[in-house]
C-alpha cells in the first residue's frame, strides 16, 4: 500500500518539482513603460496567478497523500509496520522526498504571493498616475478580462469521448473572444481536471 501511495504521489511530485524549477520572474516596469510594456506586466500578473494556483493544488494533492499514508502507517502493527515505516522514512527524508519538496513549494508559494501582491500595487499606482491617454487603455483591457473571469466554462475530465463537447464549448464560449493567447490557455488550463 506504502508503494501505491507513492506511485499516485510521483506525477505531482515530479509537476511540483517542474513548477519549482520554472518560476515566474517579476520585472517592474520603468516609469515612462510603453502601452505594450505595461499590457505584458498585467499579463505578468495572470502568469504568477496561475503559478500560485499550479503549485497550491499540487501541495494539496501531497499533502493529502502524505495524510493518507501516514494513516496507513498508524493501523499497522509488527513487522510490516516497521518496513512500511523504514520505507517511508527514505521516501521522505530525502532532499527529493515529498516532505522536502511540499516545504519548497510552500516557501515558493509565499515568495510568488509576495510578488503577486507588490505586482498587484504597482498596477494600482499606475492606474492612479496615468493621466495619458495611452496609460489609460491599459485598465480597459483589465476590466474586459475582469468580466471575462465570469465566464463559467465546463470542466474537462479527462475521458477523450467528452473532449470534443468540452472544446466546442471552449471555442464557443471563450477561444473567440478578442483576448490574448495567454488568457486563453490559462482558462484552459484551468479547466482541465482528472487525469490528462
Amino acid at each position: 500500500m506504502s508503494s501505491a501511495i507513492l506511485l499516485a504521489a510521483n506525477p505531482t511530485l515530479a509537476r511540483l518539482q517542474r513548477y519549482l524549477t520554472e518560476q515566474p520572474t517579476i520585472r517592474i516596469p520603468a516609469a515612462d513603460a510603453s502601452q505594450v510594456e505595461l499590457h505584458d506586466f498585467y499579463e505578468d500578473e495572470q502568469v504568477f496567478e496561475y503559478a500560485v494556483r499550479q503549485i497550491s493544488e499540487a501541495i494539496r494533492t501531497l499533502e493529502h497523500l502524505h495524510d493518507k499514508w501516514l494513516n496507513y502507517l498508524s493501523n499497522l502493527s509488527g513487522s510490516e509496520a516497521q518496513r512500511a515505516t523504514e520505507f517511508y522514512e527514505t521516501m521522505t527524508s530525502s532532499a527529493d522526498g515529498m516532505v522536502h519538496v511540499v516545504d519548497r513549494g510552500k516557501e515558493a508559494l509565499n515568495r510568488l504571493r509576495s510578488h503577486e501582491h507588490r505586482i498587484k500595487a504597482i498596477l494600482s499606482r499606475l492606474n492612479e498616475e496615468s493621466g495619458s491617454d495611452s496609460a489609460a487603455e491599459v485598465p480597459n483591457v483589465n476590466k474586459e478580462n475582469s468580466s471575462l473571469l465570469q465566464i463559467d466554462l465546463k470542466d474537462f475530465s479527462g475521458n477523450p469521448m467528452e473532449w470534443p463537447q468540452f472544446w466546442s464549448f471552449f471555442q464557443a464560449d471563450l477561444d473567440r473572444q478578442p483576448v490574448s493567447a495567454i488568457q486563453k490557455f490559462n482558462y484552459l488550463i484551468c479547466s482541465l481536471k482528472g487525469r490528462l
